[in-house]
């Protein structure tokens, strides 16, 4: 049931394959059976589905890595989300990951791609990729001051984002003091209705 373990089954039937003498009808039904996906829903004949995509793009494996996250960059459906999901946990290939987002700004990569920045060298070719694309998902309002302030720096880049964090740390939310207060608001009003009322007195 593990992506990668049906990644791995397919993997191994196409290498199956390839040893086989091309006019043996075996090595064509293997190749068949190997792109076949299985699902909750029964079997499909469309290769690898997004979620055996992203679970191989995690992968320790360079190669097998880079392969599914190329594989992720040209598909259509979920590629944005998929990629944002492995940014945050980290891959072989942040830097490719990155490119994505230079080339398709969204403003909720910055997060994401200030995580990944953190992880890696400031004199890698991954974090050169990584600021890249942050200089063109950071919000329009901010872009110009942040791009004239950090350049391509990865070190100025993570001065910003150490910076910004302590920022908000000291920032008291007003909503969400709301919110951590209102179980404790809750709880007081439960008990207040649990108390009895004090017996009444003789006229």
């Amino acid at each position: 049931g593990d992506p990668l373990d049906r990644v791995a089954v397919r993997t191994a039937m196409l290498c199956l394959s390839l040893e086989l003498p091309g006019d043996d009808p075996r090595a064509r039904r293997l190749a068949e059976v190997a792109r076949w996906t299985g699902t909750g829903a029964g079997l499909r004949f469309d290769g690898p589905s997004l979620h055996e995509l992203e679970a191989t793009a995690g992968s320790p494996d360079r190669y097998l890595a880079g392969q599914a996250i190329r594989s992720l960059l040209a598909r259509d459906d979920g590629t944005e989300s998929a990629l944002l999901r492995l940014l945050a946990r980290g891959t072989p290939h942040d830097g490719l990951v990155a490119l994505y987002f230079a080339t398709h700004p969204s403003e909720g990569a910055v997060e994401p791609l200030l995580s990944a920045l953190m992880r890696h060298p400031d004199k890698s070719r991954a974090a050169d990729l990584l600021v890249m694309a942050l200089r063109a998902c950071v919000p329009d309002a901010q872009r110009d001051a942040l791009v004239a302030a950090n350049g391509a720096s990865p070190a100025r880049w993570k001065d910003w984002a150490r910076h910004r964090a302590e920022e908000r740390r000291a920032t008291l939310d007003p909503f969400s003091l709301l919110v951590s207060l209102l179980p404790l608001a809750v709880l007081i009003g439960l008990t207040s209705r649990r108390r009895p009322w004090p017996a009444a007195g003789p006229a």
